[in-house]
This record gives C-alpha cells, structure tokens and sequence, in this order.
C-alpha cells in the first residue's frame, strides 16, 4: 500500500466522525459497506497539483455499478476525491502527520507543510 491514510488524525470534530471509515489505496477506494476499484492501472497519489478523471467500479455488495471519480492531489498532499453521482463515501480526505507516502525516495510527506 503506498498510502496510508489510518484516519482524519487532528481534523475538527465534525470531520474527525468520519475517521477510519474510509480508505484510499493505489487499487481504489473501500469502506465497510462499499468498494470502489478503479478501471485500469493503481494511482499514485504523489503531491503535486494532479489532476485526474478517474472510472472505477464500485459494489455494495448487493449491486455493481461503474463510477466516475474527480481525484485531486494539490502539493501539500491533500486529496479530494469526488464521485460524479451519490455513492454514500465520504468526498473529501484530509492530509495529516499520520500519513506517510511509502514507496518513492523522497522523505515521508507528514502534511507538517500547512
């Protein structure tokens, strides 16, 4: 897994109800009740002002459907992930010092950049 995302960490109150119910990996992105693969080739989530249209495959276990997908990763790392229809995921993940970017020779990004 190059992305490790355990949680919104520091997020406010509010944002920090969401923590652990979602996560973001190279293949897609899962929850407890939703699976979300993305067509094609894993994403690098690398920092940098990316921009990418992304389609995946998405099951809910009761039904298969295919989704597209907004993903935008800006410099300081922080990632949006936006659905062209209501998928019940949450649509946007916070960076924080609990992310690490495994994987490249760079240093871990620790989101420490805000």
């Amino acid at each position: 897994m190059m992305v490790d995302n355990p949680g919104f960490c520091e997020a406010s109150d509010g944002e920090q109800e969401l923590a652990d119910l979602v996560t973001l990996e190279p293949e897609g992105i899962f929850s407890h009740a939703l699976r979300c693969v993305w067509v094609g080739a894993p994403q690098s989530y690398r920092p940098g002002r990316v921009v990418r249209h992304l389609e995946a495959e998405c099951d809910d276990g009761a039904r298969q459907w295919r989704v597209g997908f907004n993903l935008t990763v800006n410099e300081r790392s922080r990632v949006n992930v936006v659905s062209r229809e209501s998928t019940g995921l949450p649509e946007y993940y916070f960076d924080c010092d609990s992310w690490g970017w495994k994987g490249w020779d760079a240093p871990a990004n620790t989101g420490r950049d805000r």
